[in-house]
């Protein structure tokens, strides 16, 4: 199917659809993102041309409330109810939510604590992974000061008996429903491909494509996300 506009630009479209993500519409950003989803990167290293800056949603740390009480009973017990009191916690501070996924975020809740403790890396060791985030888009916030707000989070815990929180890597960062801004790409993207075309004249037009190509990012600042399309832009001659 080919859509025209005024003669100059063609956008082609392959029959994919402007489907959306998962219902949590909140998306880990890590560096494996870049590497395993973005045709572009693979080919060239860098996005196209016409990129958007934006703030992330939220810095994340994911940790692990873990436990080594040696009876089993007793410190699935405690973590449980370490989990219950870090969930309490988070709701009585509006600086912090809770989430768990490793690419795709959920809330935490109370169901999420019934579930199944994971065994840990030592020998009558027991855990849960949980992520601890505070929202970052507001321009005033710095790395260090949403970094500092977890950190205090973590140490305001009640934590019961020999349960701790353990740090399981350094923070990220998450966008929520980045498909939002894909009219603002678009509308970058058609104008310079009608500049382009009027640059080489009215005998040519331009042709966009991948244009139904789900919006891809990459880190570009500690809190910035650099959005864009992969499209490609081609000079044809008008027929």
């Amino acid at each position: 199917m080919r859509i025209v506009l005024i003669g100059l630009l063609v956008f082609v479209f392959t029959g994919l659809s402007f489907t959306t993500l998962a219902q949590s519409d909140e998306i880990i950003v890590t560096g494996s993102r870049l590497e395993n989803y973005d045709i572009y990167a693979e080919e060239d290293g860098v996005p196209p041309h016409i990129t958007i800056k934006k703030r992330a949603s939220f810095l994340v740390l994911s940790v692990r409330v873990e436990g080594d009480t040696r009876q089993t009973v007793k410190r699935e017990k405690e973590i449980r109810a370490s989990l219950h009191n870090i969930l309490q916690a988070a709701k009585r501070n509006p600086s912090i939510s809770l989430g768990h996924g490793s690419e795709f975020v959920e809330d935490f809740t109370k169901q999420t604590i019934a579930k199944d403790l994971r065994d840990g890396r030592r020998a009558e060791t027991s855990h849960m992974v949980l992520l601890i985030k505070t929202p970052v888009d507001a321009n005033e916030i710095t790395y260090s000061q949403a970094l500092a707000i977890i950190d205090r989070f973590i140490a305001s815990v009640n934590l019961q008996g020999r349960t701790e929180i353990i740090k399981q890597s350094q923070p990220v960062l998450s966008i929520v429903k980045p498909e939002r801004f894909r009219g603002e790409l678009l509308g970058f993207i058609a104008n310079d491909a009608r500049n382009t075309a009027a640059i080489f004249g009215e005998d040519y037009a331009v042709r966009a494509t991948n244009m139904a190509e789900r919006i891809r990012w990459i880190q570009s600042g500690k809190l910035t996300l650099t959005l864009y399309i992969p499209y490609s832009l081609e000079v044809l001659p008008k027929p």
